[in-house]
């Protein structure tokens, strides 16, 4: 988590408010050397909020689904 762009940053824009955009993070995420860390790591911890590697909650969920994992 040391190496991710969003430790530099700030997190408000990875925890976008109902109906805002969550490009402005995809983008960020885009060029983080530890994207797939990242997600990886909010899919194991089933962690269901915010933007992680580049990854919506929606997105999580669908890898979930197709690994076979459950949501809860």
């Amino acid at each position: 988590m040391d190496d991710a762009l969003c430790a530099e940053i700030g997190t408000d824009v990875f925890f976008p408010d109902h109906g805002e955009s969550r490009w402005p993070a995809k983008r960020i995420c885009d060029l983080c050397p530890v994207k797939r860390e990242c997600g990886e790591y909010a899919i194991a911890l089933n962690i269901n909020h915010g933007v992680w590697g580049g990854l919506t909650p929606q997105d999580r969920r669908r890898i979930r689904k197709l690994r076979g994992k459950n949501d809860g």
